[in-house]
């Protein structure tokens, strides 16, 4: 087989690459664009969370007494 020959069976597939990135579409997009915590949200979750480990802790040290 010749380049030529070779060049021209690939370039008649019709298949695509399952590994091809997907095409961008100009669709709109939504208001929520992004879906994760800011900072602030992020240290008042911390702090609530470690509020209520000290709350339990302090809890289960009370009652094993």
């Amino acid at each position: 087989m010749d380049a030529l020959s070779t060049n021209a069976m690939y370039t008649n597939m019709t298949r695509k690459s399952p590994y091809d990135p997907e095409p961008v579409r100009d669709r709109p997009r939504s208001r929520i664009v992004r879906a994760g915590m800011s900072v602030v949200e992020m240290v008042v979750w911390i702090v609530i969370m470690a509020v209520l480990a000290i709350g339990m802790i302090a809890l289960l040290w009370n009652v094993s007494k």
